[in-house]
């Protein structure tokens, strides 16, 4: 099921925190007032507005909190992403103090010096032995079938190729 609208991380910590303080506020306050054979009227108006003002100020700071330490780092790291994928060399810092995004970022700087690096950078050693093999593999089939031949040597170049491209 796609959901019709989309919410920030913030947003909504906030928001079930809010209303699950609110909750067990309003809880409390009904036992109180049952356990002490209070009035419900004084009983609604002094709990309910410590509900409303604690609920209120929760909301606000949670939200502050949770953008500035998570939801705009996140953001940071998704426009970076995009730039990376675009072509971008180079990546602005992203500074947060949160661990889990700085693994993140770290993660991102790795793959893009791997990038920068080649694909096939640290493969290119461990590959080359091996072609030259299949070259000599594909000599030494030449003079019985030499279709085979050059089916192995036309892949091989596939495979240099694909090397080259990749450094």
């Amino acid at each position: 099921m796609e959901r019709s609208r989309d919410w920030s991380l913030a947003t909504v910590v906030s928001f079930h925190c809010t209303w699950i303080v609110a909750l067990f506020m309003g809880a409390y306050g009904a036992m109180e007032t049952w356990a002490f054979d209070g009035a419900w009227t004084e009983a609604l108006l002094r709990h309910a507005l410590h509900v409303a003002l604690i609920s209120l100020g929760l909301l606000v700071i949670l939200h502050i909190v949770l953008h500035r330490t998570v939801a705009r780092p996140i953001a940071r790291i998704s426009a970076q992403l995009y730039r990376l994928g675009a072509g971008a060399e180079e990546m602005e810092p992203v500074e947060t103090s949160i661990r889990e995004i700085r693994q993140i970022v770290r993660g991102i700087e790795l793959m893009r010096k791997r990038r920068r690096g080649g694909a096939a950078g640290p493969l290119r050693p461990s590959a080359e032995p091996a072609l030259e093999e299949l070259r000599e593999q594909a000599k030494r089939v030449h003079s019985r079938d030499p279709e085979a031949s050059r089916a192995i040597l036309e892949a091989t170049a596939r495979l240099q190729g694909i090397l080259d491209a990749a450094s």
